[in-house]
């Protein structure tokens, strides 16, 4: 999506998601030819990507939460994502906006349907990359979110793949907090961000769906002395992605 786009066109967007009455017709009617609508009033959204839309605050944020059928969110470079955004994300039902938040902007913070389960509790994948102003708090709230339903739902989380590169978030501790995502989380980039050793050690211990872990360019992690060639997988099959490269081929 744009750059430019805004807070109110966010908000506008949940709305058309919303579950209407089945007579209701939808804003982009099918072709003559016959087939589905794409996307209109009470039609799933499945799948939205912000990556690196400027202009979208946490009122705008906020209001994803109205969108009952999100699988698949990436907010990667939005400088808009915080503790307190990833918080409300994890609750459920109608949230209060954050302290700092002006009374006329707390009716499009909240208004998330009370029937709704927590937002992170329904991604299968969450793009966070480039998020510099999440903690190791925020991160904690991402996995606590997609766990929030699963007991009185009788079922394991669902989120598969997760990316917080360039979240400086990102530490031990922060990896430590990932681990009610055992039975789900397949694919984790934690490129560019703090992690350790033995925050990595932690994660594959903890993280046995694990798959694929990309840890490039992470400055307090010494690759060579932990890593395996790239792209390889370890001994229990995760591909562990910024290892020392294979030596060249010699003729």
């Amino acid at each position: 999506l744009p750059s430019v786009l805004s807070n109110h066109a966010l908000a506008a967007l949940a709305r058309l998601s919303e579950p209407g009455p089945r007579d209701r017709p939808p804003f982009f009617p099918p072709s003559s030819g016959g087939g589905s609508p794409t996307f209109g009033p009470g039609l799933p959204l499945v799948s939205l990507s912000l990556r690196s839309c400027t202009a979208v605050g946490f009122d705008g944020l906020l209001a994803l939460r109205l969108l009952p059928c999100l699988e698949r969110l990436d907010l990667g470079g939005v400088a808009a994502v915080c503790d307190d955004l990833l918080a409300l994300y994890a609750r459920k039902g109608t949230p209060q906006g954050p302290a700092h938040a002006s009374a006329s902007e707390q009716p499009t913070a909240g208004g998330a349907a009370p029937g709704l389960p927590p937002l992170l509790s329904r991604l299968r994948a969450l793009g966070l990359a480039g998020c510099s102003a999440l903690t190791s708090q925020g991160i904690a709230h991402v996995a606590r979110g997609a766990c929030a339903a699963c007991k009185k739902a009788g079922r394991p989380p669902i989120l598969e793949i997760l990316s917080l590169h360039g979240c400086p978030g990102f530490t031990d501790q922060a990896a430590r907090s990932l681990s009610p995502l055992a039975p789900s989380l397949t694919s984790l980039n934690a490129s560019g961000t703090q992690v350790s050793a033995r925050g990595l050690q932690g994660l594959l211990s903890d993280l046995p769906a694990l798959r694929r872990l990309n840890a490039r360019c992470c400055a307090k992690l010494a690759l060579s002395a932990f890593l395996p060639t790239e792209g390889t997988p370890n001994g229990r099959g995760c591909a562990l992605l910024g290892g020392e490269p294979p030596p060249p081929v010699r003729n």
